[in-house]
This record gives C-alpha cells, sequence and structure tokens, in this order.
C-alpha cells in the first residue's frame, strides 16, 4: 500500500494549506492511498545544532518513515 505524508508547515489556526492537504488527503483516500497527516506546530523541533527540552523529533522521524 501507498503510504503519503501530509506536511503542514503553517502555524496560523485557518490556512490554505490545510484547505488544500485536506482537499489532497480525500483524493488520495479515495485511490485507496494512506495519507498522514502531520502538522508541523504541534511538534517541538529545535533550529540546527540547538538542543531544547522536549525536543520531540525523533516523533516526527518515525511518522516519516
Amino acid at each position: 500500500m501507498i503510504k503519503i505524508a501530509l506536511i503542514n508547515g503553517s502555524s496560523q489556526k485557518r490556512n490554505y494549506t490545510e484547505f488544500v492537504l485536506n482537499v489532497a488527503k480525500n483524493e488520495l483516500e479515495k485511490n485507496n492511498i494512506s495519507a498522514t497527516d502531520i502538522r508541523i506546530k504541534e511538534f517541538n523541533l529545535p533550529f540546527p545544532d540547538e538542543e531544547i527540552e522536549n525536543d520531540n523529533s525523533d516523533r516526527l522521524k518515525e511518522l516519516l518513515k
């Protein structure tokens, strides 16, 4: 089965990216393609070479495998 990650990098509550990703997800699912929604704002990610508390970038890596 094909699996696709739909990544929304916007931090705004209502944004066009989320609207477009929802349309894409509906179309993909009509064709039996699994789509996972990933909203970057839900992750606590560091900048490159930065260490932060509660870094959950490993969770993001797992979702993208």
